[in-house]
């Protein structure tokens, strides 16, 4: 009797000694979830081959799962729209030698809209390793509604445009860095209606001639709290389009480097027609703030540490304001030459 006792014990032990064993290993598993995909919609670019090591070209991978979410079902001409994730790259970069390209196919409707998402400014890095146009590419074809967050794009000294928009509207770019172009770093063209805000436009490798370039044909954007650093003509140019509006952005013109990228431009900000420009700041300039090159133009509480602003007249018989070849210094010499066929009636700064 008593050895049946002693078994029953011993029995009894071993359940319990396997209950918490068992119990102990789901707590564990618990503790230790499986990783989360945070963008289970998305295309990440690793599924489709990209590296992310800063050695391998990553453009064809980044470009196929561009290109899947156009061509889906089969069909160029299918509206359709999407997210392609960039996820933080394993080696640091994502290195291109060939532009990663948005195309618009003419469409007109929302629902031909490609969202680019990538970690963070400074973490899913697109560098450019080859001479290009652009890091990224809007394609010359209209449509709306491309929306472009959380990315930095490098042009390294090489590309002409870390970001080149040449048709469509409605575009979004959100905590966006356009880096080290050989024009600029980011170049708007045609259509409009586009927001720029919380991003970074900064030069340590280049000293182009301006940040930020809004081409005559793009109009009604808008620009809001970003941050443009070391160009040397103007930091934010607003060429002859007009109507666009900006809002708290910030004008640097010195860097780290040596010179010349510790020089100022000649203007922060030079505004055209209609445009309304509140509450932006001018750090660096070598001749004015702002260049204030149009009518109905609305400048309010924008501080400046130099000069605050030049004023330029337009020609009474013209329809666009053009700038004053006189006083006011021109942004190239190729308009300057135009106007001395054209003189000013007259020409003033203050």
């Amino acid at each position: 009797m008593f050895a049946s006792g002693k078994t029953v014990f011993i029995a009894a032990l071993l359940s319990t000694s396997i209950f918490f064993q068992a119990h102990g290993t789901l707590a564990q598993q618990t503790q230790q979830p499986a990783p989360y995909n945070i963008r289970p919609h998305a295309l990440n670019v690793l599924d489709y081959g990209a590296w992310g090591d800063c050695i391998h070209n990553d453009a064809p991978a980044i470009n196929a799962a561009i290109l899947q979410l156009e061509n889906i079902a089969g069909d160029a001409t299918v509206p359709h729209s999407g997210e392609v994730y960039l996820p933080k790259p394993p080696g640091g970069c994502y290195r291109i030698l060939s532009p990663i390209v948005l195309s618009g196919q003419g469409s007109g409707t929302y629902d031909f809209a490609i969202s680019l998402t990538g970690e963070g400014r400074g973490v899913s890095v697109i560098r450019a390793d080859a001479k290009m146009d652009a890091v990224l590419l809007k394609d010359a074809q209209w449509n709306r509604g491309h929306t472009i967050t959380d990315l930095t794009f490098d042009a390294n000294g090489l590309a002409s445009h870390a970001i080149h928009w040449q048709r469509g509207s409605e575009g979004r770019f959100t905590r966006v860095e356009g880096l080290n172009g050989t024009a600029d770093d980011l170049e708007l063209d045609q259509d409009g209606e586009d927001f720029v805000s919380d991003s970074f436009f900064f030069n340590e490798k280049t000293f182009p001639d301006y940040n930020i370039r809004i081409r005559p044909l793009s109009t009604d954007n808008e620009f809001t709290n970003n941050i443009a650093w070391n160009a040397k003509i103007a930091n934010i140019y607003e060429e002859g389009g007009g109507s666009n509006h900006f809002i708290s952005n910030h004008a640097y013109g010195y860097g780290s480097g040596p010179n010349p990228y510790t020089a100022c431009p000649v203007y922060s900000f030079v505004t055209a027609f209609q445009s309304m420009w509140v509450g932006n700041q001018s750090d660096c300039s070598t001749e004015a703030g702002f260049l204030v090159n149009g009518w109905s133009t609305n400048v309010t509480g924008n501080p400046s540490r130099e000069r605050k602003i030049t004023l330029c007249a337009f020609h009474p018989r013209l329809a666009l304001p053009q700038l004053c070849p006189i006083r006011c210094s021109s942004p190239t010499q190729k308009e300057t030459r135009r106007l001395r066929r054209r003189p000013m009636r007259w020409c003033r700064g203050r």
